[in-house]
């Protein structure tokens, strides 16, 4: 599957709170496709971020706002409490295991990309966690879950991201902030 990396430079990146979104839509002509098989949805463009996130427990909170709040803008409200729960493991992960800053950015294209960056080059791991480990389950729920996910190195860190397909639909109803 194609990943589709946007970077913004460093001066435009988001520095309002969550839950306030900025988006932006792009739309590639159809003389740019790269197969005439391709459909038009494969080249639409929506973002909306990037969010900065603290460094606290509030972040998984903020970045399930985020998501939260743009999937509904999108329509795309089935695909919440499974992009909910799989944002909050990444972000967490970030927390417990990265360092610099956080940040959030959700994607729609063919499919709906969340993507944590964090100010650490250190690729996460997935592993197989033991019936008593209190953590490393993770990365194994985002595998088992998305569509797709990995890892972008960028200058400043990395960018751990995953996908759902639009048409997915969430086996169970999640509220995690109640």
């Amino acid at each position: 599957m194609q990943h589709t990396h946007l970077t913004w430079p460093a001066e435009t990146a988001g520095s309002c709170p969550v839950p306030a979104l900025d988006s932006v839509s792009v739309s590639v002509p159809g003389s740019v496709r790269a197969s005439a098989a391709a459909s038009a949805a494969d080249w639409s463009l929506s973002a909306a971020g990037p969010w900065d996130l603290p460094r606290s427990p509030h972040a998984c909170r903020e970045a399930r706002t985020a998501v939260r709040d743009t999937l509904a803008g999108w329509g795309l409200d089935h695909l919440s409490g499974t992009a909910e729960l799989l944002v909050s493991e990444l972000v967490a992960n970030a927390l417990i295991h990265a360092r610099g800053a956080l940040g959030l950015t959700v994607v729609r294209r063919h499919v709906v990309s969340c993507h944590v960056r964090d100010g650490s080059r250190e690729l996460p791991r997935l592993h197989a966690a033991q019936p008593g480990d209190e953590c490393g389950r993770g990365l194994s729920l985002v595998d088992t879950m998305a569509s797709d996910w990995g890892v972008d190195l960028t200058p400043w860190g990395k960018e751990v991201w995953f996908e759902l397909s639009e048409g997915r639909k969430d086996q169970g109803a999640f509220d995690f902030d109640a």
